[in-house]
């Protein structure tokens, strides 16, 4: 899913109520980010606040970690996601 970073100011401190929000996720997908990395400002205190630049940067990382790059005569694959060779002459060409 593609999240307007626009939205999110870079030096405002957010709840997980907010964020969801704000990015129209649910809060279970914020508490997932958490696991997976998403930095706080103090693990120790409540509420939990998320900065607006850790929160950019987390998901901008998230995006290229998914993204994949193609070489020439490589197609990418739907089932494994990953980068692929065609295989000899599976290929056609079709005037449009």
């Amino acid at each position: 899913m593609r999240y307007n970073l626009s939205k999110i100011r870079g030096r405002t401190a957010y709840t997980p109520q907010e964020v969801s929000k704000l990015l129209g996720i649910n809060r279970k997908t914020l508490l997932r980010w958490l696991r997976e990395g998403l930095q706080i400002l103090d693990p120790n205190k409540r509420p939990i606040l998320v900065m607006g630049t850790d929160l950019k940067d987390f998901i901008i990382a998230k995006r290229k970690e998914k993204s994949v790059r193609l070489d020439y005569n490589e197609f990418y694959c739907c089932k494994c996601n990953k980068a692929v060779l065609a295989k000899r002459c599976s290929e056609r060409i079709e005037k449009t």
